[in-house]
């Protein structure tokens, strides 16, 4: 068996020839272990697809898990400037948002002065405001980039033909790299979007003090989500991976879990399943 065949037949309930490895490596491993700037690494597609590939060779992992989007190749042309001060690399972008890739971390997104980005705030959202999914700190913790490029900013997006081509390509490079490797990719679930877009602490205040406006949003927000997984499914990954990271761990309670969660990544299941993937 190859890789891709040995998590099929996991995935399958199926017996595979060994047990398979799945890993998901900390995008600082790549910066730490890998050639290229860690800009480039985060931003450029070929680039994130490249070291995804040269990792998951040398450790003999069975499957990659591709957990950023697409990037538009010109990306650096929303750059107003580039620099390193000190071992920080300091990209400012013409929107006038700055990312600042540190030695020891993820790269952080400020707005000018270094303040943090905004976010949602839940006693005055429109929901139908599409502004609303456009905030700097949602889209930064979301699609990881500083702004939606290439998308309209009137446009829905729950509607899969607003989304550039470019949105698949990393996923689409590693296929091409590694065809007999297993390949899945990641969407967030809706509720990570509904905290990302609020920030954490005013997300969780949002549950109890506004639960009409967050059912609202987590609607809206599954169909931007489904939007994703059709154009991911149409690339035929191996697996549609949905990260839901504050759904466990008794983050929530599990009433909240019943309500908040369950039903809306339930449409998501549905989706990948109709759309004949795991």
């Amino acid at each position: 068996m190859n890789s891709k065949q040995r998590i099929a037949a996991a995935m399958n309930h199926q017996t595979p020839d060994r047990v398979p490895v799945m890993c998901q490596l900390a995008l600082g491993h790549y910066f730490l272990n890998c050639t290229g700037k860690p800009s480039e690494i985060w931003f450029d597609s070929e680039a994130f697809a490249g070291v995804l590939v040269e990792r998951q060779q040398k450790y003999g992992f069975d499957g990659i898990l591709v957990n950023l989007p697409g990037r538009p190749p010109d990306w650096t042309n929303a750059l107003a400037s580039r620099e390193h001060i000190g071992d920080h690399e300091h990209l400012r972008w013409k929107s006038g948002l700055e990312t600042i890739f540190g030695a020891d971390d993820n790269p952080q997104t400020y707005q000018p002065g270094h303040k943090l980005l905004a976010r949602a705030d839940y006693t005055s959202v429109d929901v139908g405001d599409p502004a609303t999914f456009r905030l700097p700190g949602y889209v930064w913790n979301t699609l990881h980039a500083p702004e939606l490029w290439g998308i309209d900013p009137q446009a829905d997006l729950s509607d899969p033909a607003v989304y550039p081509g470019w949105f698949t390509n990393t996923l689409s490079k590693v296929q091409q790299l590694a065809p007999e490797v297993s390949i899945h990719v990641e969407v967030f679930s809706p509720f990570t979007h509904l905290l990302e877009l609020f920030g954490y602490e005013h997300a969780l205040l949002a549950l109890v003090d506004a639960p009409g406006t967050c059912h609202e949003l987590l609607g809206v927000l599954t169909q931007n989500v489904l939007a994703q997984v059709e154009l991911y499914a149409a690339c035929q990954p191996d697996a549609i991976l949905v990260s839901s990271a504050f759904a466990g761990a008794g983050f929530i309670s599990r009433q909240m879990y019943e309500e908040y969660v369950i039903p809306y990544e339930d449409l998501i299941f549905r989706a990948i399943r109709g759309y004949g993937w795991k």
